[in-house]
């Protein structure tokens, strides 16, 4: 199947454009020659199936492709990481959110579209992370990253403010 993704078949024979279950990427921008391989990307029936098979013996060629494609496509694979809902493999989903999601907790290289797409499908992803970048460096700099995205997705200040752990809680 990833062949076919990569390879220059006609559009027409293999395309997941028309895909009903897809991570809203529309907002993105993307290169047109990537096109319908982002558009393979954001498939959640595609990750769905890529990470229950992650639960079998393919487990180590998948996180390869993941791994090759999430430097590639990091922004629209984590909006698809954040959707997708295996019924195996969470291990690997889990494993390629925390590979991802910190490079857009800070606000240097972040994408505001992101992180509202994230928010508006999966704020608790936001939020455990949001804590998690705050633990590894509890300082008032990274507070103050975190206040600022904040301050980019609508509606999150509430939400983290009164998030169950405690400690950041207090400190935000």
């Amino acid at each position: 199947m990833l062949q076919a993704i990569y390879s220059n078949l006609s559009y027409e024979m293999f395309n997941f454009s028309d895909s009903p279950n897809k991570a809203p990427t529309d907002e993105i921008e993307m290169q047109l020659e990537l096109k319908v391989i982002i558009q393979a990307l954001s498939s959640l029936d595609l990750l769905k199936v890529m990470f229950e098979l992650s639960a079998t013996e393919f487990y180590i060629s998948i996180r390869n492709v993941f791994i090759n494609e999430v430097k590639r496509f990091p922004d629209i694979l984590i909006i698809g990481f954040s959707m997708v809902k295996p019924n195996r493999g969470q291990g690997l989903l889990h494993e390629l959110i925390n590979l991802v999601m910190p490079q857009f907790m800070c606000p240097q290289t972040t994408s505001k579209v992101v992180l509202e797409i994230i928010w508006n499908h999966n704020p608790d992803l936001i939020i455990h992370s949001a804590v998690e970048y705050y633990e590894r460096e509890p300082t008032s700099m990274t507070l103050t990253q975190l206040l600022d995205l904040s301050q980019d997705i609508r509606d999150s200040l509430l939400k983290l403010v009164s998030c169950e752990n405690h400690l950041f809680t207090v400190h935000f």
